[in-house]
């Protein structure tokens, strides 16, 4: 499940027990249906680098109890992810999966979004969908 919990703050909602919530409600429905699931943070671009690297924390203080990776969200800013590096920087140094989501303008973004994520495991969103979505030869 891809969610970004600061859109959960709402009545004073402190962000671990939104995602503490969110986590339970995942462990009660695999109980139910045995189909395993995970959580995909995401932090908004559009937002000061520090909201978002407030996220990539909260990421790396739930590794291993649920939250399986991080996402830099766009909410229609044209914000570069490179604004964000702090936060990818915080994710990486810690193994958590992460994701840029993809800009609707050039190629070039997508190459940008590579070298500021810099690792193999992570990869804009766009690229994955479009290496998953090719047909098994």
């Amino acid at each position: 499940m891809r969610y970004a919990p600061v859109l959960h703050l709402q009545k004073g909602l402190k962000p671990t027990v939104v995602v503490e919530a969110v986590l339970e409600g995942l462990r009660a429905a695999t109980r139910e249906t045995g189909i395993l699931a995970g959580v995909l943070v995401c932090g908004i671009r559009n937002m000061s680098p520090d909201t978002p690297c407030g996220w990539a924390e909260l990421s790396v203080a739930y590794k291993n109890r649920g939250v399986l990776g991080f996402d830099l969200g766009r909410r229609g800013a044209r914000k570069p992810g490179k604004d964000h590096q702090e936060a990818f920087q915080l994710i990486l140094n810690n193994n958590i999966n992460c994701t840029c989501t993809r800009e609707r303008r050039t190629a070039s973004l997508h190459l940008e979004q590579v070298a500021v994520l810099a690792q193999p495991h992570a990869v804009p969103d766009a690229v994955a969908r479009r290496s998953s979505a090719a047909p098994a030869r």
